[in-house]
């Protein structure tokens, strides 16, 4: 029986350690994921302002009667880049980044983003909180000069060429930051796309070490490898604390505390001990469940509902079977312990489960 008990302490200190390490991974993630999300939104600032700059040249250029002029690098060499679309929704505008390998609806893009090696996302923007508010009215014309309307007579170009130039500037010092927040070193020539692919690339390579494996995971997919193992350890702690029992347990077992404690304290910590193995299961399946979603978040929630209905029902159930066994077998080891120290309270000094007694 000494083998049973060997077993279950191992066990738990494993669980123990898996949820130990599902809280670092998220609290690492959550912080580089909030970092992401700030240069996405910069980046779909620059890409917005920018493309209003192409729009008032373009502008400029059917006002002059100029033909032919040159265009920037958003359709240059758009053979090699992303598909980006804005949705004007009143003050407010939908951006969405997609790769070439994701549709949208069949929709014609609105123009070419110079990312395409990375995940598909969309963020929503606000041109109400830029003042002066005649910023927001020239920009509102332009996107309906771009979706082939003519606006107005434009006047303030030179007053809305510097603001725009100011607002690109700007949003490149920022995902400057961003990529020095992430270890990278920039340089005042990185323009916004490669300064956030260096972002983008540095969050895809977080890894996670999974204890008593020794292997590295990408962070998300460590999380699943995580809650995965924890549901089988304690289907089989379930497994092994069935054949445990006071009397299989000897003075000559190994040390474990939540059965040698002799004293207010030591008797705390093995209630403590027994708390924290109830709490693994939802560590590690909250923890997945988070690092799921967070995903799903930074990238707008751009797939499809299904997906990410399966994507719940998948993480309650791995859940569900981590919490039912190891809850099960945290009861189970709480009742063999108090009936061992009743055992050695009544019978002081005798080796409980020494089979010639």
């Amino acid at each position: 029986m000494g083998s049973y008990y060997n077993s279950c302490r191992t066990l738990t200190l494993a669980l123990l350690i898996f949820a130990a390490t599902c809280l670092y991974v998220s609290s690492t993630y959550f912080e580089q994921s909030l970092a992401l999300k700030k240069a996405r939104t910069d980046f779909a600032w620059w890409i917005v302002f920018t493309h209003f700059d192409d729009a008032r040249q373009d502008y400029v250029a059917y006002k002059n009667n100029v033909a032919g002029r040159k265009k920037i690098f958003f359709y240059a060499h758009y053979e090699t880049l992303g598909h980006c679309f804005i949705k004007e929704n009143g003050n407010r505008l939908d951006v969405q980044v997609s790769n070439h390998d994701f549709k949208l609806n069949a929709i014609e893009p609105s123009f070419y983003a110079p990312v395409d090696d990375t995940p598909s996302w969309k963020v929503d923007l606000d041109l109400r909180r830029y003042e002066p508010t005649e910023l927001t009215d020239l920009t509102l014309k332009l996107l309906q000069f771009a979706a082939g309307q003519q606006g107005g007579s434009i006047d303030q170009d030179k007053i809305l060429q510097l603001r725009l130039g100011q607002e690109i500037l700007k949003r490149a010092k920022q995902l400057r930051g961003g990529a020095q927040f992430f270890g990278e070193e920039t340089k005042d020539s990185d323009d916004a796309p490669s300064l956030y692919r260096k972002i983008q690339k540095d969050f895809d390579k977080q890894t996670v070490k999974i204890p008593t494996l020794e292997l590295n995971f990408f962070a998300l997919e460590g999380a699943w490898i995580l809650a995965i193992i924890t549901a089988g350890v304690g289907i089989m702690l379930r497994n092994q604390v069935s054949y445990l029992s006071a009397d299989s347990i000897s003075e000559t077992s190994e040390p474990w505390i939540v059965f040698d404690a002799n004293s207010i304290i030591s008797r705390a910590m093995a209630l403590t001990w027994l708390v924290l193995l109830s709490c693994a299961p939802a560590v590690t399946s909250m923890t997945l469940f988070y690092m799921s979603f967070s995903s799903a978040w930074m990238n707008g929630f751009i797939e499809n509902i299904f997906m990410y209905t399966a994507l719940g029902l998948l993480i309650l159930l791995i859940s569900a079977i981590s919490c039912q066994q190891i809850w099960t077998a945290a009861y189970v080891l709480n009742r063999v312990r108090r009936e061992y120290w009743i055992n050695r309270t009544t019978y002081p000094g005798e080796s409980l489960g020494d089979p010639t007694l």
